[in-house]
This record gives structure tokens, C-alpha cells and sequence, in this order.
């Protein structure tokens, strides 16, 4: 999975980093994504199948940078 650069950041986030912090913080509360851009694909705008597999990866990937016994 290749992430494109975050516009307010100007580089890709550092999620492993993020979540370890949230972590250390002892914050036990909820994480939100939001998939904000049209998806686009062959060109196209696509259908709401494309953003469902979008935030399915999304949330197995965070999912994989924490240990298993804090994944809700």
C-alpha cells in the first residue's frame, strides 16, 4: 500500500507513530476515518463499492500497527 502525501503535512503521516502516542497517552477513546475525495477510477468517479473496499484497507492497516489485545 503506497500513501500519498498528507496536503497539511506535506509528506505521508507517520500512523505508527501517531497510534503509539495515543497510546502512551493512555487515550482510550475513538480514532474516526473519513474518506473526503471523490474515488476515482479508469478515470471515472466510482461507485460506493470502491470507497467500501477503500475504508475496509484502511482499517485493517491501522489495525495492524497496533497489538492485537488493544483492536477492538
Amino acid at each position: 500500500m503506497v500513501q500519498d502525501h498528507a496536503p497539511s503535512v506535506g509528506g505521508p503521516i507517520n500512523y505508527r507513530k501517531f497510534l503509539a502516542e495515543l497510546q502512551q497517552a493512555a487515550y482510550a477513546g475513538y480514532l474516526v476515518s473519513e474518506y473526503c475525495l471523490p474515488c476515482i477510477k479508469d478515470h471515472c468517479i466510482a461507485g460506493i463499492e470502491a470507497i467500501d473496499l477503500a475504508n475496509i484497507r484502511a482499517l485493517a492497516y491501522m489495525k495492524s500497527l497496533v497489538p492485537t489485545a488493544q483492536v477492538a
